[in-house]
């Protein structure tokens, strides 16, 4: 598997997909067809939930990066996740909800390390009187610890693309040489 970074931009209004950009090496290619072919076709954030796409597991997971960015997108709209993309808020606490061996090889100033697993039955380390942002290294992981927290009464956000989103792939990707 190799990383892709995919971003869709809709309107909330109508949730007509609006454009896209994708980062990555492999499959790049195939997502921006399939979401230029969205974009063609009037789809809606809801409409790439439910594409059915190639499956086969070597090229790909069931559920394909299309499918994901349109579970993201209605996730926002149906407010079950509150998306931040910064960690620059003074008064949040953020918390790493990564095993503490990948927080060690690339730490979060500043936040505290409570891992998933361990979140419901560590809410006491947190100050409910402050917001919290949640982060992991993809967005995936702390959406489910914002979901958590919510849950047990947290005002709280989740940054959106994990860690990785902290350098803008968009701007930072080099092709591969050769």
């Amino acid at each position: 598997a190799a990383p892709l970074t995919l971003k869709i931009l809709w309107d909330p209004e109508t949730e007509k997909v609006l454009g896209a950009q994708a980062v990555g090496s492999k499959g790049v290619d195939k997502r921006l067809d399939v979401l230029a072919t969205a974009l063609r076709g009037g789809l809606t954030i809801e409409d790439l939930v439910h594409l059915e796409l190639a499956y086969a597991p070597p090229f790909g997971g069931a559920k394909d990066p299309v499918n994901i960015a349109g579970f993201v997108a209605c996730n926002d709209r149906d407010g079950l996740v509150d998306p931040v993309h910064s960690l620059d808020q003074p008064e949040a606490q953020v918390v790493d909800i990564r095993p503490p061996a990948l927080v060690e090889r690339d730490p979060v100033e500043g936040a505290v390390n409570i891992p998933l697993p361990q979140l419901r039955s560590s809410l006491e380390r947190l100050d409910r009187s402050r917001p919290v942002i949640t982060v992991c290294a993809l967005g995936k992981t702390s959406y489910f610890a914002a979901r958590i927290l919510e849950q047990n009464g947290f005002e709280v956000k989740s940054y959106s693309g994990g860690i990785r989103a902290r350098a803008n792939p968009f701007t930072l990707y080099k092709p591969p040489q050769g």
